[in-house]
């Protein structure tokens, strides 16, 4: 009940960030936060769909190994998918080079994809590793598994979604700002993501694909001890009236961050944010807990 009504709030008196801004002395101001967290899941949704699209062309082409250029690339700009077994391609490279998604993110640097031979769309997994990976010329690190699930009266795809932590639960993926060593913006780990592919399940494209997401990251922000946080996604929000929905976050090719939905993100001190998805705008609402 507690969420319910909490929810209720937020939908009632949700406005932009600027309208919500702390205190200018205030080092973590909430606006700061639920940006640093949207780009964290936006940034880590880009990870897992260019890992599930090179398993699917990698699939298409029969395990041969080979190198597969995207459409569009020169010689300035370009994303290369590689494999250079001598057969049974299980291990692929994707290198970018200055590559523009459909969202004007900027790729650079490379992800190294391990599966099983003709596992694609099979109830198997495939292994990612960020190598020299950046974003926007923000460095992204980590490796984790994106695990195919068979679900029942369902012809969509699902996915079960790792990004691994290390000894004791600590989240070892992360983003910086430009440059190696550079200062830490927020490290992540998520234990058990799940998602679904609402559109574009019938083609290789990436730029149809609607993908629906629900699960928790962990983490810290800033690299600041009294900054963990936890960001919950839901898969039912309650709305004003008690109208119940989807609450999971859309990611498509052509919004900055999720095209909707809801999450809800706690730290430790401070009174929760509940953050709602539009596109490329994020709303927030910072409400104490309720005894």
């Amino acid at each position: 009940m507690r969420h319910t009504y909490i929810y209720i709030i937020v939908l009632a008196v949700i406005v932009v960030l600027c309208r919500c801004k702390e205190e200018p002395k205030e080092p973590y101001p909430n606006d700061n936060i639920t940006m640093d967290i949207a780009k964290a899941a936006k940034y880590y949704h880009v990870v897992f769909q260019e890992a599930e699209n090179a398993w699917a062309i990698i699939d298409r082409e029969g395990y041969a190994a080979g190198e597969y250029r995207e459409p569009g690339s020169t010689l300035t700009s370009y994303k290369v998918l590689e494999c250079t077994a001598e057969s049974n391609c299980v291990t692929v490279t994707i290198t970018y080079n200055a590559w523009k998604t459909a969202s004007d993110n900027m790729l650079t640097g490379s992800i190294r994809i391990v599966f099983s031979m003709n596992s694609y769309r099979m109830d198997n997994s495939a292994n990612f590793y960020l190598e020299d990976f950046a974003i926007n010329n923000q460095d992204v690190t980590g490796s984790g598994i994106l695990r195919y699930r068979l679900v029942e009266d369902s012809e969509n795809d699902h996915y079960a979604f790792v990004i691994n932590s290390g000894a004791g639960g600590v989240a070892t993926a992360a983003i910086h700002e430009a440059g190696h060593n550079m200062p830490q913006i927020i490290s992540c780990a998520i234990a058990n993501g799940q998602y679904e592919r609402l559109e574009g399940n019938e083609t290789l494209s990436m730029n149809d694909d609607l993908w629906a997401f629900h699960g928790t990251m962990t983490g810290r922000l800033r690299n600041d001890l009294n900054m963990n946080y936890t960001n919950t996604v839901s898969t039912v929000v309650t709305l004003v009236g008690g109208e119940r929905v989807d609450g999971r976050l859309f990611f498509d090719m052509f919004c900055k961050i999720a095209q909707r939905g809801f999450s809800h993100v706690r730290i430790a001190e401070r009174p929760d944010i509940y953050v709602q998805y539009r596109c490329s705008e994020v709303f927030f609402d910072s409400v104490a807990h309720i005894q």
